[in-house]
């Protein structure tokens, strides 16, 4: 016994062993196809989805209803076989239908009778409201379409569609992707695919979106704002962005934008991106991605030219070295604000080009200054120095310079050698004052231990043999220094030559100290 189907307000009956008709019962995608549909399903489908058109279409009833020049026959082999043209095609051209709750199966175009899509096609302007989709595209041709909560199950492929008038002007609103959303344009005709419209309000993507030469007029995405946004994977590539690129809030495992250019602004903010990618793309507006955290990112052969916001943003992983924040090859025209922002494991700058100095203001890098190169760091010193904040700036001439002692490990002993390494374990390159006065204090014990033990001759007593290569030692210089001007009336008698070494080491650390205090000091 037959029974009705169980989707709501549907009153066909159940199709084989499902509990829903042939329309709303479940199909499998391409990939998951089996003989559990076969093509006298797709044409039983065909036949139920006229009737359901014809049906729920308010002006066809209409039009079948007034004065008899239409005729329901006539008007369903019209939609079923392209029969009595004459007399149904303008009625299907002016009439605009809205389809509702129907899941379509996959559509297969070998035979004109069990592709639906000419069905589709006769009538004015299309409207999917909560459908599923199991095929990988609808060629719809100059039919304009919209899709509203709609779910597809395969991988989907844009094509050049035509939306439909008074939708806010996007083609997929609500929509749930389950596999990757492809747009691809074949240029190789040599004309430019333009696309006026935007293509995604608030729609799930459980895959990848991957764009690629396609001219967008207009917003990409229509999002409504202060909401989350979450996908996985976005790529866009040769590209042209014309309208406002923003996608705020976002959660996404990747980012990456390849030969692309945007020529408005572009938002970022507040968002959560495993790993940005940006090659050889232009920015011709506003680049903003105010407090966002970019486990990986990198930028190389690019050019921002207006103003670039990285403000409160979070670089790499604490955890992961490989994480440094890389610009290569990549020319800011404009400011560049790095304000209040943390590279956890380092920043690359080294072969970036600066038209103007950025602003480092309380910058953090955390574990991160062991893999920022010198030259990243002479560039932040310079730029606090070209707005006065020299405090900030003796900071990162610090990390320079304690960087390029680094780099001078692998070198033979030399004299830039030694005086790196004695500046920087003397007063950490000028920024401690600490230091200095605690090697001060050190040395002025040790010299008063030396002119103690000379006095009451305890290391002759201990160490007879040590104090006699030490008194040979001193007899010998003795004589160079007891006339050292101006140290000669300061040296203690028979211990001309220690006496001197020690006010150097004194000098030298009083001169540390003093300089230190002035970089924590001066205007």
């Amino acid at each position: 016994m037959s029974q009705i189907c169980s989707f709501r307000n549907c009153k066909n009956e159940s199709y084989k062993h499902h509990q829903e008709c042939v329309l709303h019962c479940t199909k499998n995608t391409y990939s998951e196809r089996d003989w559990d549909w076969d093509w006298d399903d797709d044409t039983t489908f065909c036949s139920a989805l006229v009737d359901f058109i014809i049906s729920n279409s308010r002006d066809l009833q209409n039009a079948l209803n007034s004065d008899g020049f239409y005729n329901l026959d006539e008007l369903t082999q019209f939609l079923k076989d392209d029969l009595y043209r004459s007399t149904a095609l303008g009625l299907c051209e002016d009439t605009r239908i809205q389809i509702f709750g129907v899941k379509f199966p996959h559509n297969y175009d070998s035979d004109p009778k069990l592709d639906f899509t000419n069905i589709l096609t006769k009538f004015k302007s299309i409207r999917f409201n909560v459908c599923e989709f199991s095929s990988p595209s609808l060629d719809l041709k100059d039919t304009p379409h919209f899709y509203q909560k709609c779910t597809f199950f395969d991988e989907w492929t844009i094509g050049e569609p035509k939306i439909q008038e008074k939708v806010n002007g996007v083609l997929f609103c609500e929509c749930e992707f389950n596999k990757d959303v492809l747009g691809l344009h074949d240029n190789s005709g040599g004309y430019e695919y333009v696309v006026e419209f935007s293509l995604f309000k608030d729609c799930v993507f459980k895959s990848k979106i991957s764009l690629e030469n396609i001219n967008f007029s207009r917003p990409i995405f229509k999002n409504t704002k202060n909401k989350n946004f979450e996908l996985n994977n976005f790529d866009i590539s040769r590209c042209t962005v014309q309208d406002k690129f923003i996608l705020n809030k976002l959660k996404a495992k990747s980012l990456k934008i390849e030969d692309t250019e945007f020529l408005s602004k572009l938002e970022l903010k507040h968002g959560d991106i495993d790993k940005v990618k940006i090659i050889n793309s232009n920015f011709k507006g506003l680049f903003d991605a105010y407090c966002t955290q970019f486990d990986q990112f990198s930028a190389s052969k690019s050019i921002f030219s207006d103003f670039v916001g990285f403000e409160k943003c979070k670089f790499g992983k604490p955890s992961d070295e490989k994480n440094v924040a890389q610009f290569e090859y990549v020319t800011f025209l404009s400011f560049t604000n790095f304000r209040n922002t943390v590279f956890h494991q380092g920043l690359n700058l080294e072969d970036t080009n600066l038209k103007e100095a950025p602003n480092f203001l309380n910058v953090k890098f955390e574990d991160g200054i062991k893999n920022t190169d010198r030259e990243t760091f002479r560039i932040i010193k310079n730029s606090f120095d070209k707005i006065g904040n020299h405090i900030e700036a003796n900071k990162f001439f610090a990390y320079e310079m304690d960087r390029h002692q680094q780099d001078l490990k692998d070198e033979s002993i030399s004299q830039e050698k030694i005086i790196f390494w004695l500046n920087k374990y003397s007063s950490n390159f000028g920024q401690s004052y600490l230091l200095p006065i605690f090697w001060l204090f050190m040395s002025w014990a040790v010299y008063a231990l030396i002119t103690a033990q000379w006095a009451t001759n305890l290391l002759i007593e201990h160490f007879p043999k040590v104090h006699g290569l030490i008194a040979w030692i001193n007899d010998f210089f003795n004589d160079f220094f007891k006339n050292a001007i101006p140290f000669n009336k300061l040296l203690v008698k028979d211990l001309e030559f220690i006496s001197l070494i020690f006010y150097v080491i004194c000098a030298s650390l009083l001169w540390q100290t003093i300089v230190a205090l002035k970089r924590h000091t001066q205007r």
